[in-house]
């Protein structure tokens, strides 16, 4: 049998309008700010997603609608769009962090600033990422 790896267990994933999008191993991580953390999955070299939380943010539920508690998704077209633009929402629910890890599930409507029409559903999100 093969051992495996401590990074095999590291993931970001959600559905975007109900298609599965993942991220494993070294493309999915956490980073440390002065003032807030990041929670980021990369899917392809176009698209990625990163939850930011302020750096008080721990185990609980946590509305992601304003800075710094937001969620930004950047669609294949390398376009951004975030949870804190007017009628998106979301909430974020951190099930575990430490100093090496967190862990968590979110769920959020994110809009593009500039075409308020454009609108992506993410559900089911689920993460288990290390701090780099």
């Amino acid at each position: 049998m093969f051992k495996k790896k401590a990074t095999d267990a590291l993931f970001f994933r959600v559905k975007v309008d109900g298609k599965l999008v993942e991220a494993t191993g070294i493309n999915a991580y956490a980073v440390k700010d002065d003032d807030e953390y990041n929670i980021y999955g990369v899917f392809t070299s176009k698209s990625s997603m990163y939850i930011q939380l302020g750096k008080d943010k721990g185990v609980g539920t946590h509305q992601i609608t304003e800075n710094p508690n937001f969620a930004l998704y950047a669609d294949e077209t390398e376009t951004g769009h975030c949870s804190d633009r007017t009628g998106a929402n979301g909430e974020v629910t951190i099930t575990e962090k430490t100093a090496e890890v967190v862990k968590g599930t979110f769920r959020c409507t994110v809009k593009q600033a500039n075409n308020s029409t454009k609108v992506y559903s993410l559900t089911k999100g689920e993460f288990s990422v290390k701090f780099r």
